[in-house]
């Protein structure tokens, strides 16, 4: 059997059994054990993907994160000593000041089933 990460773990729920969970909901075989795992993976990925506006919580020092402006322009920028530093200043020089209204964590990259 193939595995996935989920967050810094491996995992046994591969694309195949979310989706017998999926169209099964009631007799799929999955353990209590598997059915919670599959509960925590989708609490993270819905609390990765959603925008926390600057002025609710301003994002931690040392991270990288997605900013967006009032506009849905998105970029990527580092959090250093409170301040939000761009990726790209060139392109931010291009399309001028842009002032960041919401954040969320950098997503991680996408590995293969096999973990590379």
């Amino acid at each position: 059997m193939t595995t996935i990460r989920i967050g810094l773990e491996q995992s046994t729920l591969n694309d195949e059994r979310i989706e017998i969970f999926i169209n099964q909901p009631l007799d799929n075989g999955f353990t209590r054990g598997e059915q919670m795992e599959l509960v925590r993976e989708l609490q993270a990925r819905r609390k990765a993907d959603k925008w926390i506006p600057i002025s609710e919580c301003f994002p931690d020092d040392e991270t990288v994160i997605l900013v967006a402006d009032c506009t849905g322009v998105v970029w990527g920028a580092e959090v250093q000593e409170g301040t939000i530093y761009p990726d790209d200043w060139a392109y931010m020089n291009r399309f001028g000041s842009r002032e960041a209204t919401h954040w969320k964590p950098m997503p991680q990259a996408k590995l293969s089933e096999n973990g590379d």
